[in-house]
């Protein structure tokens, strides 16, 4: 039900602003060619600050579909 209602996800100026407020990053891969994903919690605390959950939950699905379609493979 989650999916059929929330996907594919909607891309809006509040959840680009999230994405790039630095709140999660994709650093790249470690030496096991593992992705490496930093999330700031101090940066989520100025975006909760300014309201909008919805497109807290929406950028946090986004870096993780992301990495998951693109960086993750089977094996």
């Amino acid at each position: 039900t989650w999916r059929a209602q929330n996907l594919p996800i909607k891309l809006d100026a509040n959840v680009v602003k999230i994405i790039r407020s630095g709140f999660f990053t994709i650093f790249g891969r470690d030496k096991h060619c593992r992705p490496v994903v930093i999330c700031r919690p101090l940066a989520l605390g100025r975006i909760k600050a300014e309201g909008d959950t919805a497109a807290i939950n929406s950028a946090i699905c986004f870096v993780a579909f992301y990495v998951m379609n693109y960086m993750l493979k089977e094996g």
